[in-house]
């Protein structure tokens, strides 16, 4: 059995400062709160040369990436 869990995460407030600094983003826009990107994998597994199974959190904000390349193409 092979184990390996991965946690990224990173902290968006220094990003926004600088956009807010430069004027790419209003302060009356500016979340509030905290404001951070966070993916944490984790993977069992033995059944070598078997399907792998991934499940999705009940509480997961999912964004497809059409949608966050369309943002992109608009900008």
């Amino acid at each position: 059995i092979v184990g390996q869990s991965t946690l990224f995460s990173w902290d968006l407030a220094g990003l926004l400062q600088m956009a807010a600094m430069s004027g790419a983003i209003p302060a009356d826009e500016m979340p509030s709160g905290e404001s951070k990107i966070e993916i944490f994998t984790s993977v069992l597994n033995g059944d070598f040369n078997e399907a792998q199974e991934i499940e999705t959190p009940a509480d997961a904000q999912i964004v497809p990436a059409e949608a966050m390349m369309q943002s992109a193409e608009t900008n």
